[in-house]
């Protein structure tokens, strides 16, 4: 039997272990192999018109930034990234005594889908956000969209990542 000494030393250093393996993962900025990628305007499904056009802007200077690939609308592309804004919303979230808004929340829902040229879907996903902004400062719910964009483009990218990995692998 193991005394509680010895129990709680091992405990304590399993529980180390794991939590040193949940660290981030370095991006490697060689993937993608120079590969052409296409990334196409993002459709949009909303009201809000011209998010479409910052989404998209966003979201191949983010990959330029983080991979090596070639942004391209040639028809020889290796992997074609589409998206798609499905939702936009806000809403005043604290009204104050003056019938004005204080605070207000604006959301964005985007899908997105990694594909080869072949058509085969490697990585895909949807993604929520949320961001609330105050309306007695220069905020807005266009300010707000916009930086929900950005932080989307920003994940959507990182994410890419596991799909071009696997796709490279297989190579």
């Amino acid at each position: 039997m193991i005394s509680k000494t010895a129990f709680r030393v091992a405990s304590a250093a399993l529980l180390c272990l794991l939590l040193a393996s949940c660290a981030y993962t370095v991006i490697d900025p060689a993937l993608g192999g120079g590969q052409q990628l296409s990334v196409p305007t993002t459709v949009n499904k909303s009201r809000w018109r011209g998010v479409e056009a910052s989404a998209t802007h966003a979201l191949r200077a983010q990959i330029q930034q983080q991979y090596d690939v070639e942004l391209s609308d040639a028809p020889t592309y290796k992997y074609l990234l589409r998206t798609k804004v499905s939702d936009i919303r806000r809403s005043s979230g604290v009204n104050n005594r003056q019938g004005g808004t204080t605070l207000g929340v604006g959301r964005i829902t985007m899908d997105w889908a990694l594909e080869q040229a072949d058509g085969s879907v490697l990585q895909s996903g949807q993604i929520s956000r949320d961001l609330e902004f105050l309306t007695t400062t220069d905020e807005s719910a266009y300010s707000a969209i916009d930086e929900i964009l950005q932080e989307m483009a920003e994940q959507i990218a990182m994410e890419l990542g596991s799909g071009l990995a696997v796709a490279e692998n297989e190579r």
